[in-house]
């Protein structure tokens, strides 16, 4: 062996070479290699020379952290949320797709990368989520909000009114109004139930001090 094919203490990658083994792989000169991490390894010279190892994975498993988590906010719930509005509009497997990407509601173009969408919305606070002012438009900066969950219920497309004394409002708001149960009034909508009825029943039941006015 001469001085050319000596790879001792040679770099590649993240590769030092510490020395020579007795091994041969495909005629191929086998080096015993320490990673920059601390992991040891045997390596032919053709797969150092050629570039085809520059690690022994470590360097692979960064990029790909880094790719994924270069904003620092990977386990946050605003990162969540711009992963399920991404999931709903574009994932036929969500269970939402059907009244989202399902119904042609996408996400705008700035908003495929996680940045724009931060710098646009900031941090979610606590106790909302991600909102669409009009039910009928896609996910874009002009059309989005963080909510809290009664004004998602007043927002939605499939929102029923309810008018009692002259008095409509959304069966959200009746329940938010009344201090009752959601459910309690939205039950009472699917069976059908008259609005002087369900109004007056969950006073009755519920919260017998209210009055409404005409």
């Amino acid at each position: 062996m001469n001085k050319f094919d000596n790879l001792e203490n040679k770099r590649f990658g993240r590769w030092i070479v510490v020395e020579k083994t007795n091994k041969r792989s495909s005629e191929s000169i086998v080096w015993l290699c320490k990673c920059d991490c601390g992991n040891i390894k045997k390596i032919r010279s053709s797969s150092l020379t050629h570039g085809e190892t520059l690690s022994c994975g470590c360097l692979r498993k960064e990029l790909f952290k880094n790719r994924t988590t270069r904003h620092g906010m990977y386990n946050t719930s605003t990162y969540r949320a711009w992963c399920g509005m991404k999931s709903r509009c574009n994932n036929q497997k969500n269970k939402r797709y059907y009244d989202y990407g399902g119904r042609g509601i996408s996400v705008c173009e700035r908003w495929n990368n996680f940045e724009n969408f931060y710098k646009d919305m900031g941090i979610k606070p606590k106790g909302k989520s991600l909102d669409r002012i009009d039910n009928n438009k896609g996910y874009e900066p002009s059309n989005c909000k963080w909510s809290i969950p009664i004004e998602q219920l007043n927002n939605t497309r499939r929102n029923s009114y309810i008018t009692y004394r002259g008095n409509t409002k959304t069966v959200a708001e009746w329940a938010r109004y009344l201090g009752v149960e959601y459910g309690a009034i939205h039950t009472r909508v699917i069976r059908g139930w008259a609005a002087e009825k369900i109004i007056e029943k969950s006073v009755g039941v519920y919260n017998k001090n209210k009055t409404i006015k005409s």
